[in-house]
């Protein structure tokens, strides 16, 4: 399973990295530290899952979903967002861009939890 992560926030980025191996043992995780990063490497490489934050100082989370929804179909799309009202949230999900919104400052058995729902689409 690869899964790409993306947040402008290093400590964000690293606790998320973190995390989720904990869960689930056979993982690739990529880290991307901008939108254009991340968009890079959906050009290169093949990814099961993204998940990555919303505001971010280059590009906005949704439009890096929004890239990985038209470069690479069956990859699941998961946005994390402190600011779960911003305009284009709502329409992403209805066109069905974002396919798992997680509240920024969640907690760890929310994502956990999210990645299993996830993971069960994968299999």
């Amino acid at each position: 399973m690869n899964i790409l992560i993306v947040d402008d926030e290093k400590n964000a980025l690293l606790s998320l990295a973190r995390l989720i191996p904990l869960k689930h043992k056979d993982v690739v995780i990529t880290e991307a530290s901008s939108g254009q990063e991340a968009i890079d490497y959906l050009n290169k490489q093949s990814f099961d899952a993204v998940i990555s934050d919303q505001r971010m100082g280059d590009i906005s989370g949704i439009d890096v979903l929004k890239h990985a929804y038209e470069k690479q179909p069956d990859a699941r799309r998961v946005l994390l967002t402190g600011y779960t009202g911003e305009p284009g949230i709502r329409n992403a999900i209805e066109s069905d861009i974002i396919e798992y919104l997680l509240e920024k400052g969640c907690s760890k058995e929310t994502i956990l939890h999210a990645l299993d729902d996830l993971w069960v689409r994968w299999s």
